[in-house]
């Protein structure tokens, strides 16, 4: 999922067909910031990556829960606020705790499986 902004008005030197790996793009085109993350990784229906305005540019691969795509959508819709986006992207420690009590559970009960 990438961060793009649609071209409205042709740049200043605008586009030179002879040269369009150094021109700026035409109307109706998409650019790419040239600094920071403007990308998210995609798993299924969830998203990760430098999703919330207090996450450092540079961090391509911080630590967070995946997202429901769906979310991120109302959010740039307007119908969802960063806070409850931010709230998301955060580990329930209810789950984590659940997730280690299960996975403590299951240990060395694999000769109880079958091949």
């Amino acid at each position: 999922m990438l961060a793009l902004e649609k071209i409205t008005a042709l740049p200043e030197g605008g586009f030179d067909p002879s040269t369009p790996n150094q021109s700026f793009g035409r109307v109706g085109d998409y650019a790419l910031s040239a600094c920071g993350g403007y990308f998210l990784d995609v798993y299924g229906d969830t998203a990760t990556g430098n999703l919330l305005p207090d996450m450092p540019r540079w961090a391509y691969d911080p630590k967070m829960n995946p997202v429901l795509i769906d979310l991120i959508t109302s959010y740039l819709d307007g119908a969802l606020t960063i806070e409850r986006l931010q709230e998301a992207s955060q580990e329930d420690p209810a789950a984590r705790e659940l997730l280690l009590d299960t996975k403590s559970f299951l240990r060395g009960q694999d000769s109880y499986l079958e091949d």
